[in-house]
């Protein structure tokens, strides 16, 4: 389409190739003609973007400098040569940031990265014509990436923490098993069942399934008869099978952290600590 372009990210809509380029955005024709640049909030950088060819919604490194500095979304008309800061969370102690943004009719939902980079358990959504933004939790499920219309999402599911494998984040030797992550399809609205997944507190694991409806829990249905493997790398260190109530007993970690692996369809994992 574009030669000598250095792209950060791209997308489609109504016609036109719109493409991040450092500090700018800039768009074509699908069926050719000149390159035009894209109006961007001022201080914004443009590493993420997403339209639906009416609304251009760009995410990268905000204006402030308070800090850590901020990340933040700018949302403009393209075409229109004017832009405005949507909204922008500074970095803190505990790392946030607003990042994978999707445009929809109903305005701009980006995922919400809580004290882990690359995991987000949570959404924000930027209504159309409104002001601030709605944290919306994603139920329990670590997302890596993601992308939605206003029928659908399709999400990246990861087993932990740590992304497509388990294991301690705050340790890059203590990585107990490679997981991998799920690719999970789901109505954009309406109550779903969420995939299977482990939780754990004191001495039990508890291998379960939510429901969920516009980000609240609505119900928790704990899976029965569900083998259940206790693993450090390739090695087994226990097998078990959930009772009624969709719980196993954890083994001791004899001080080293333990993969938990569910066989649920499709797998879940989990992680131990030692």
């Amino acid at each position: 389409m574009v030669e000598g372009v250095r792209a950060l990210d791209v997308t489609i809509g109504r016609g036109r190739i719109y493409w991040a380029d450092g500090r700018t955005v800039r768009s074509r024709s699908l069926d050719g003609g000149p390159v035009r640049r894209e109006a961007v909030a001022r201080g914004v950088s443009s590493v993420e973007i997403d339209t639906d060819g009416r609304t251009l919604a760009v995410v990268g490194d905000g204006p402030s400098d308070i800090g850590n500095g901020s990340s933040a979304l700018s949302v403009t008309r393209p075409g229109s040569g004017r832009a405005r800061l949507r909204g922008e969370r500074a970095y803190g102690e505990e790392y946030a940031e607003l990042r994978g943004p999707v445009v929809t009719r109903s305005g701009v939902t980006t995922l919400f990265d809580e004290v882990t980079a690359g995991v987000a358990y949570a959404f924000a959504d930027f209504r159309a014509r409104g002001r601030g933004l709605q944290e919306r939790t994603s139920g329990g499920m670590g997302i890596v990436e993601w992308d939605a219309d206003d029928r659908a999402m399709a999400l990246v599911e990861a087993p932990s923490e740590g992304g497509c494998t388990v294991g301690d984040i705050e340790d890059d030797d203590a990585v107990a098993f490679e997981a991998p992550c799920r690719i999970v399809l789901a109505r954009s609205g309406g109550e779903r069942l969420l995939p299977p997944r482990i939780s754990s507190s004191r001495r039990v694991a508890t291998v379960l399934q939510t429901t969920l409806r516009a980000g609240t829990v609505t119900g928790r249905r704990p899976l029965a008869g569900v083998a259940v493997q206790f693993r450090r790398g390739n090695e087994v260190r226990a097998r078990l099978v959930t009772d009624a109530q969709g719980r196993v007993m954890l083994p001791t970690t004899e001080g080293e952290g333990l993969a938990v692996v569910a066989e649920t369809t499709p797998r879940s994992y989990a992680y131990l600590g030692a």
